[in-house]
């Protein structure tokens, strides 16, 4: 179980953790990486700008990174499709900018009940079923990149 937590100590002075429950005594804990994209000067929540932004897309991209891969800005900028990406608007609105205080804590079992919210749930099988045709879409030209190859043999 994975729980996110973030402290503000001034203006712009954010930390962002996440402790990893991997069984019943191990805890390990490590900072949220940025994936940049709105922000160039970091995490911020509590209202519905680029820093908040930014750390909806990198909470997401830490949650969904087990089932769909590590997501970097070069995936963002050139438009790789990753749930992260899709859904992060709408997280900064549920999740982050409500955040009253300088802390705050939520776990990934809140994730998961957000992401069965009917409209969000659609969106997200909409996503899924879009990167299974641009992956299939992608290995056509594995294939014939291999036959090619193959035949140059």
């Amino acid at each position: 179980m994975k729980t996110y937590h973030g402290t503000r100590f001034a203006v712009g002075n954010t930390a962002v953790y996440v402790d990893e429950q991997t069984d019943s005594h191990t805890l390990h804990s490590y900072k949220l990486p940025h994936v940049f994209f709105h922000s160039p000067d970091g995490f911020e929540w509590g209202y519905f700008g680029s820093g908040p932004a930014d750390l909806a897309l990198s909470i997401l991209a830490d949650y969904f990174r087990p089932r769909h891969g590590v997501l970097t800005r070069e995936m963002v900028m050139h438009g790789i499709l990753h749930p992260a990406i899709a859904l992060h608007q709408s997280f900064k609105a549920e999740f982050i900018a409500p955040i009253k205080g300088d802390k705050w804590e939520f776990t990934c079992a809140h994730i998961d009940t957000w992401l069965d919210v009917p409209e969000i749930n659609e969106r997200y099988e909409k996503v899924l079923q879009s990167i299974r045709e641009q992956n299939q879409f992608f290995k056509q030209f594995e294939r014939k990149d291999q036959h090619a190859k193959n035949n140059q043999s």
